[in-house]
């Protein structure tokens, strides 16, 4: 049987549309299978943690004393200031290290007998603060902890917290982000891996806040710990990061 040309004309454009098809069809499915492989992703933390060591430290406190004579008041705070200044110096303290702030002077009034205060004026107390600054530490650490023998000498001396930092915890801070990323890559592929999955392109990546402890704590804060309180330290970054899968 002979076909006509018009409809052998008509056969092969069903057979250029039913390819076509095929290969839209095709092109459609792949196209879906991308989209859900890059919506497929997994989220995951890495950490790194350094000890340090503060090298700087403040301390310091105050002294008073209390008279009924202003002018005498004065006179028994500036005996009470060289009595620290000499503590200061035996303990390995240089004096152009020692900051005294300018003496103030409060009047306290006598009160009547509703405990209501009077304008006659019952006593003055004198006070001065003063403060240390040091690389050394270790000498400001033991130094705060004998102050009290200036009691023993007849002082009213009150010793504040001293304060210990490390000055180049931005250098850390660096080797620490470094570290924590690599710690969430190596996460990242383990869980990929366990999954049946494979580590695609990092997506997104973002810095948590640092925690400064005292060596060995586990005290944190959702925004961030800076101990000052001891000499020795741990530094502890955390950063999330973000990974596509593939199959």
């Amino acid at each position: 049987m002979k076909l006509k040309l018009e409809n052998l004309s008509n056969i092969s454009g069903g057979i250029f549309i039913g390819i076509g098809i095929i290969i839209a069809s095709s092109v459609l499915m792949q196209g879906f299978k991308d989209v859900k492989n890059a919506n497929k992703t997994i989220e995951v933390k890495g950490s790194a943690e350094a000890k340090i060591i503060s090298d700087f430290a403040t301390w310091g406190g105050y002294f008073s004393v209390r008279d009924a004579n202003m002018t005498d008041a004065y006179k028994k705070l500036e005996e009470s200031k060289q009595k620290v200044m000499s503590f200061l110096v035996k303990q390995g303290i240089a004096e152009d290290k020692i900051i005294f702030d300018p003496a103030r002077v409060d009047a306290q009034y006598k009160r009547d007998v509703n405990g209501v205060n009077t304008n006659e004026i019952e006593m003055y107390e004198a006070v001065i603060d003063f403060k240390v600054q040091l690389q050394d530490t270790t000498l400001i650490d033991k130094v705060a902890k004998q102050s009290t023998d200036l009691i023993h000498q007849g002082v009213k001396f009150t010793s504040n917290k001293p304060s210990f930092i490390y000055t180049k915890i931005d250098e850390v801070k660096i080797s620490l982000l470094a570290d924590a990323a690599k710690d969430a890559k190596v996460r990242a592929e383990q869980l990929a891996k366990t999954g049946g999955g494979k580590l695609g392109s990092l997506k997104s990546i973002r810095q948590g806040v640092f925690q400064i402890t005292p060596e060995f704590s586990n005290e944190v804060s959702d925004y961030g710990y800076y101990d000052t309180t001891t000499v020795n330290k741990s530094v502890k970054a955390v950063i999330t990061s973000q990974y596509a899968l593939g199959d």
